[in-house]
């Protein structure tokens, strides 16, 4: 047996860990021991540099763009994968069927849960699916219960005795999804079952998705599909203008206060002195 001893000596160097929060109770282990490791071989903790990411199907990406950039000496990933435990295992192993509803039950947008969560959720099934080889044939869209506000200023329409509430957002991903499309189709829940009742060729349920509108007007299957387009995680802000010196207008506030009181303080004295003379004037004509 051939065994390869690496140099043990981490004195000078800087190294990058790529953690998943997916499991975080092994994961968050994994980085304390990392750690420990790199420091007790020579290292510096300020030379040691953390990124988290949502789970491990993200750390061959962020990995490799941390090697690319050229400021590490190494970058170590850290993840701790159970099967049937993530979201989009059938993915990683192949068997996706062919219609998946999630409901998720932990990150969620809904208060009081963090909104973050929520978008890092969808965010990792996504990129999940465009990494997979199910992307040139499949259709990722994802719709709110709730509208989370008090007012609509369109009536909903009356389909029926209890009729539709307050609209949601509702958006597509897909290879196939018109860029920039704005789909104005009256659609509700049911829609989603129309589409797959009409791509498969099957009857309806119940009388509401058989006479709902599909979501099909979204789709362009007339080109081919779109390759891949990944986004970080993290929105990118334009750089901060430069904000103007606000200490002038601080001091000419304080001038023109201390100018009014002036000017009242004057205007009293004014008064007082000619309410004096008046009475004086009064006297002598007494």
């Amino acid at each position: 047996m051939k065994e390869i001893v690496g140099n043990l000596d981490a004195t000078g160097l800087k190294m990058a860990l790529v953690v998943s929060r997916f499991n975080s109770f092994f994961t968050e282990q994994l980085v304390k021991g990392a750690a420990d490791c790199f420091v007790r071989h020579g290292g510096k903790e300020e030379n040691l540099t953390l990124v988290r990411v949502p789970g491990a199907n993200e750390l061959p990406q962020v990995a490799q763009r941390l090697a690319a950039a050229g400021q590490v000496d190494a970058v170590i990933a850290l993840g701790a994968v159970i099967q049937g435990a993530t979201p989009h295992a059938d993915l990683i192993n192949g068997t996706l069927p062919s219609v998946a509803f999630m409901v998720p039950s932990g990150p969620s947008e809904h208060p009081p849960s963090s909104v973050i969560s929520g978008q890092r959720f969808v965010k990792a099934l996504i990129q999940a699916l465009m990494q997979s080889d199910y992307w040139e044939k499949s259709a990722f869209s994802w719709a709110y219960d709730d509208w989370g506000g008090w007012y609509d200023h369109v009536p909903p329409p009356q389909v029926d005795d209890d009729g539709y509430g307050f609209r949601v957002p509702a958006l597509l991903v897909s290879a196939y999804a018109k860029r920039g499309y704005v789909d104005n189709t009256v659609l509700d829940y049911t829609s989603y079952l129309k589409f797959i009742e009409d791509n498969w060729d099957i009857e309806p349920l119940a009388e509401r998705d058989a006479q709902a509108n599909s979501i099909i007007n979204a789709f362009d299957f007339s080109q081919p599909p779109r390759p891949a387009e990944f986004l970080p995680f993290e929105r990118l802000t334009q750089e901060a203008k430069a904000e103007p010196d606000r200490r002038v207008i601080y001091i000419l506030y304080g001038a023109m206060i201390i100018a009014s009181g002036g000017l009242f303080a004057l205007t009293m004295v004014v008064g007082s002195r000619r309410a004096q003379r008046s009475a004086g004037v009064r006297e002598e004509l007494l």
